[in-house]
């Protein structure tokens, strides 16, 4: 039986973005890019204060990378990823948060895209929440989003959406589930 790839040999491996950022570039990636936003957030109060971090090593990202595209990824979740944050930015004004959002998307996908460890944090975490979604442990949006930030329509609306129909409908999924597992 063969050994389990390495971080840095499955990056080799799988080429396009990931091979750039944990081969080609890794110390800019873990100096320039990580190192300064993780001390941001340790030294910020608020997530909010970190804000300037994030744009900043989401600016280095693109200027190094050329941002995320989705030919140069191979993940089919940060394609996913991807869609959802290119719908996600065609709506909401976000009073100034606009910058900030897309920063957060870019180095999320990048970071989705180059490291196994994370891109599989990120699903259980998604998994759990949805878990937790189907025991009734969470609620739906309540369907009235400020028009200012949220200009968008229907079905964002509380009864339409994906959340509040896995809630309704979650007795019957989880026998689908328990019957799988």
């Amino acid at each position: 039986m063969a050994p389990p790839l390495t971080i840095m040999d499955h990056a080799i491996k799988m080429g396009g973005l990931g091979y750039k950022m944990l081969v080609q570039f890794r110390d800019f990636v873990v100096k320039d890019l990580k190192a300064p936003l993780q001390k941001a957030i340790q030294n910020s109060q608020r997530i909010i204060t970190a804000a300037p971090a994030f744009i900043e090593a989401a600016k280095k990202f693109k200027d190094m990378f050329g941002g995320v595209k989705k030919e140069e990824t191979l993940s089919l979740n940060v394609h996913a990823f991807m869609e959802i944050r290119d719908w996600f930015m065609s709506y909401p004004n976000m009073n100034g948060r606009r910058e900030l959002l897309d920063s957060v998307f870019t180095l999320v996908e990048g970071e989705l895209e180059h490291d196994p460890d994370y891109r599989f944090a990120f699903d259980i975490i998604l998994d759990k929440y949805l878990e937790k979604m189907l025991e009734g442990k969470c609620e739906a949006n309540d369907g009235v989003p400020n028009p200012i930030n949220w200009p968008q329509p229907p079905p964002y609306i509380k009864e339409q959406s994906v959340t509040f129909l896995l809630i309704k409908h979650r007795k019957e999924i989880l026998k689908i589930i328990k019957g799988e597992r």
